[in-house]
């Protein structure tokens, strides 16, 4: 049997209710050329009876069993069972556009592209709330190896369609054991060997948006994200790319002390600055490195290096009006927002 165009990748733990529209959309995909690997995460809800009925239908749909070791694992897994050219990652109470394997497909064969990559609306699973379409603002070029494009490509790992002998070639895998900001890991180690990243607006990913997910009900888990720093960090080392890659991990840095420094309870703050200042004390950011961030998370980390807090008045100011907002809201859910910079990219006109 030749090897399929693409490897579609589904970690799928207690997933039975989503289960099937987010089969049924890979089946629907215009593109035939591809196989589907459900990695089954020790479910026990019954999700395991559904892949087994979807996969003896025809065999592009295969069952991977193993027991319950969590998403990064699990999507590990799949790439070792993966034969096609290509691999792309989609969530098990997520679903894709019918053309979110063609278009991708093709737009990375034409731009001889090792990554391409779609918008993707991000839907609340709350009755009467809107759809969001996270845009990629385009502009002729692409993203080759710069700095500046990392933040919007190291989002999330759904929205891609990645050359897989990149991923063999170099080693590169989920972090296991790191249950918060694996898919920033895992984009990090991908970025460096990414020549070319090809992209189109088109929003062929539907994100639902889950109330309960980590981010909301556990803020102290933003934390988890200091590990994921350093994770990248010791790949890069291991890699012997640190040293054109040190920019792109000090962004990673202080993309990291923002998310503690707005969602991670008051009590863990202390905890987190101390982990901060090990990570730059072995880091050791030259004041050139320190001068390309932005005025204000460079004095951010200039503080934490001289052993003092960047906890100011104005921090304490925002978690209280944000407690009174949310207390008058009756949530006490925090918001997760993020706002992507404009970037440069191989431009694509959607498909008609």
């Amino acid at each position: 049997m030749l090897a399929p165009l693409v490897s579609i990748i589904i970690p799928v733990y207690q997933a039975a209710p989503t289960l099937e529209r987010c089969l049924d959309s890979i089946l629907r995909q215009t593109l035939t050329d591809w196989e589907c690997i459900c990695v089954d995460d020790g479910s026990t809800d019954g999700g395991v009876d559904i892949l087994n009925a979807y996969a003896a239908n025809g065999p592009r749909i295969r069952v991977v069993r193993q027991r319950n070791a969590g998403v990064s694992a699990a999507r590990n897994a799949g790439l070792d069972a993966a034969g096609g050219q290509y691999v792309a990652f989609v969530d098990s109470d997520d679903y894709i556009h019918p053309r979110m394997m063609a278009t991708l497909s093709e737009l990375a064969e034409s731009q001889q592209a090792d990554c391409a990559l779609c918008s993707y609306k991000r839907i609340e699973k709350t009755a009467g709330k809107p759809e969001l379409v996270r845009d990629l603002p385009l502009e002729p070029g692409e993203l080759c190896r710069h700095p500046e494009h990392a933040e919007m490509f190291i989002r999330v790992v759904c929205d891609k369609l990645i050359r897989r002998s990149i991923l063999e070639e170099n080693g590169i895998r989920f972090p296991v054991g790191i249950s918060y900001g694996e898919d920033t890991a895992f984009n990090y180690c991908l970025l460096p060997y990414c020549q070319k990243v090809a992209a189109t607006q088109e929003a062929l990913y539907n994100y639902m948006c889950n109330t309960g997910s980590l981010s909301q009900t556990a803020p102290e888990s933003v934390l988890r994200l200091l590990d994921a720093c350093a994770f990248v960090r010791d790949f890069y080392r291991t890699r012997g790319v640190e040293a054109s890659y040190r920019e792109p991990w000090l962004d990673l840095l202080v993309h990291t002390l923002r998310r503690i420094r707005s969602l991670a309870p008051h009590r863990e703050q202390k905890t987190a600055t101390r982990r901060l200042r090990t990570l730059l004390e072995e880091f050791q950011p030259t004041p050139q490195e320190l001068a390309a961030l932005r005025a204000k998370d460079a004095r951010k980390l200039k503080l934490i290096l001289a052993g003092r807090s960047d906890l100011t008045f104005s921090y304490y100011w925002r978690k209280a009006t944000r407690a009174l907002k949310r207390k008058a809201q009756g949530s006490k859910s925090p918001r997760n927002t993020m706002v992507l910079p404009p970037h440069t990219f191989a431009k694509h006109t959607p498909a008609t």
